[in-house]
Order: structure tokens, then sequence, then C-alpha cells
């Protein structure tokens, strides 16, 4: 994995009901986090609940869409169907897919067979009714 880009976030803008994309700011990155994970705009001072930034899990889907936190994806495995939230998991230290209903959990894993298992549909802001 290149170094570079080991590490990728996407910010929420609670206000404008966007995202942002850090790498597409053409080298301005105006946003950093506070120690307390806080995100804070450097042009406007803008941070706190105004963004929500989620994390890239370092994987593809099957089309090589970046899955990040709070994805939705739709994943089939040993005749399940089901369309899943992408969360993080203090308890396991890692990402998970789940299911609001039923409880359905599975994990996410960086197993090059399993990817052809998983696409990105949305994500929990613009599409939530998928995993109602």
């Amino acid at each position: 994995m290149n170094t570079k880009t080991r590490f990728k976030f996407r910010i929420w803008d609670t206000l404008e009901n966007r995202f942002i994309m850090p790498e597409s700011l053409g080298g301005k990155q105006h946003y950093f986090m506070h120690i307390d994970g806080t995100p804070i705009n450097m042009q406007n001072g803008d941070g706190g609940s105004i963004y929500i930034i989620h994390q890239w899990t370092g994987l593809t889907d099957k089309n090589d869409i970046d899955i990040y936190e709070g994805d939705i994806v739709n994943a089939w495995d040993r005749g399940v169907n089901a369309n899943l939230e992408i969360k993080w998991g203090d308890r396991t230290s890692g990402f998970f897919m789940h299911r609001h209903t039923g409880g359905l959990v599975w994990h996410l894993s960086g197993d090059s067979n399993k990817k052809e298992t998983v696409k990105v549909i949305g994500n929990i802001f613009e599409n939530y009714e998928l995993v109602k």
C-alpha cells in the first residue's frame, strides 16, 4: 500500500449537506483535526459538530470504489444478500458491515476473494433509506 494514501478521510458538511474530499482541494488544506478529533475549517473557523469525519477503510469494492466509514454497501455471502452500513468497531478495532434491522454483522475483510461480494451503493447521509 502506498504510504501517501495510507490514511484518507472525507468530511460531511452538515450545513451544506455534501462531502468534502480534502485531496480534491487542489493542495489547499483548509481542514485539520484537533487532538480531540474535532475537525476545524481554517478558512472560516467552523468546526465541532458541523463536520463529520469518515475514514477510508483501506479497501475498495468490486468496482475499485474506495469504501469509507458511513458507506452503504450491498454485500452477499453464503446465500445472504444485504445492504449494510460500514462502521468502526471499538471493541474489535476494525471496520465491519452492519444491518440496522435484524442485527446482521459481517467483518469487513481485505480478502481479495471477498472483494467481489461488496459494492458501494450509497452513504448514510444521502441514502439512509437503503439500510432501514
